[in-house]
């Protein structure tokens, strides 16, 4: 990934995080384009675009403030 020094990514905690999304976004990616269910068309886009969403939601950590 492509860093600034200090930036966010310099805490292992947040690397590991942004790695595991982008291994499981691109596990469930190359499924969908495997069979051509994602396209161009807007009602695809928007419905991939859930669907991609949903595998950044299982590795999202909950502050201290709203548990």
């Amino acid at each position: 990934m492509l860093e600034v020094k200090g930036g966010d990514f310099e805490a292992i905690e947040y690397l590991r995080v942004a790695d595991k999304v982008a291994r499981n976004t691109r596990i469930r990616a190359i499924g969908k384009i495997a069979n051509r269910n994602l396209n161009t068309t807007p009602c695809s886009i928007e419905t991939h675009q859930t669907y991609f969403a949903g595998s950044c939601g299982k590795w999202q950590r909950r502050s201290k403030s709203t548990v």
